[in-house]
């Protein structure tokens, strides 16, 4: 059995709504489906991660934590750990 890990960052905290879990669910099983005949085994993992203060920066924070994740993958293992808040000037 194959496993895959999807990692789930909000910078408002909320959980996955169970429509984006069953989309996920079904676009990366149909992907493994077409490479392999084993079967899949999907974890979810919500990282902990900076939080947003205002209602409208979700884009400048998604654009961070993708520049953070490309610069040292281990922060999404690590729940960010190091980095408990973006600033103003990190965003």
């Amino acid at each position: 059995m194959a496993a895959e890990t999807i990692y789930y960052l909000d910078s408002l905290g909320g959980i996955p709504s169970k429509d984006l879990e069953e989309i996920m669910n079904q676009g990366v099983t149909i992907n493994h489906a077409q490479k392999s005949k084993k079967r899949l085994n999907l974890k979810w993992v919500r990282v902990m991660c900076p939080k947003q203060t205002g209602g409208v920066e979700c884009g400048y924070f998604v654009m961070k934590y993708m520049k953070d994740i490309v610069s040292d993958v281990n922060r999404l293992k690590q729940n960010f750990s190091t980095v408990k808040e973006y600033t103003e000037d990190d965003i």
